[in-house]
């Protein structure tokens, strides 16, 4: 309505705008701020971390343990449920939570499992090392597949390899592979 009165008025800026900002030193935004702190100190999410501080500039006393213990004083309404789930990441970062005790040597270390690459992982263990069958092989670094005239390097790292050569004399002595496995976990199914 300000804006619009402006605007008749003729004022030189007849436009009146409010930026929400998420400085408000509550307990939502401390247990935030607290998470956020100790990621800065991850060199995986210093900078990520270090942006998203900047919304947080007033907010005062962030919780830096017993986030867990913290999480459970927070009030809940139905204008703040939406926030339930960060604040229960947030409460995991400052205490910890994770599946090994990597966490607790780093500061801040993989309390979330990227479950793809750990089922990659685990076909790879299974199929190199449980199985049988010999020829199973997995590349450490990317391969170049090709250089585009712009000095740039198309680069690719299949899952698994089966019998894989890299000079195989029925290709003209060209890299090669009996078969090409691309591991893929998919929710709510059998592997």
């Amino acid at each position: 309505m300000k804006s619009y009165k402006n605007i008749l008025k003729r004022n030189n800026n007849p436009i009146v705008a409010q930026s929400f900002r998420l400085t408000t030193n509550n307990k939502i935004n401390r247990l935030i701020v607290g998470a956020l702190n100790k990621l800065s100190k991850s060199s995986s999410y210093a900078l990520s971390a270090k942006n998203y501080l900047d919304f947080f500039r007033d907010v005062r006393n962030p919780i830096e343990k017993n986030g867990a213990k913290f999480l459970h004083t927070i009030v809940f309404n139905s204008n703040t449920n939406r926030y339930k789930k960060i604040l229960n990441y947030a409460a995991m970062i400052i205490d910890n939570t994770d599946y090994s005790d990597l966490g607790s040597n780093t500061g801040m270390q993989s309390f979330l499992l990227n479950f793809d690459a750990l089922y990659e992982d685990f076909v790879i263990k299974v199929l190199t090392e449980e199985s049988h069958t010999q020829g199973f092989s997995t590349w450490g670094k990317m391969h170049t597949f090709a250089q585009s005239s712009f000095n740039s390097e198309i680069v690719y790292k299949p899952d698994i390899l089966f019998k894989y050569l890299t000079e195989d004399p029925n290709n003209d002595y060209k890299e090669s592979s009996f078969g090409v496995l691309d591991c893929k976990n998919k929710a709510h199914s059998i592997f």
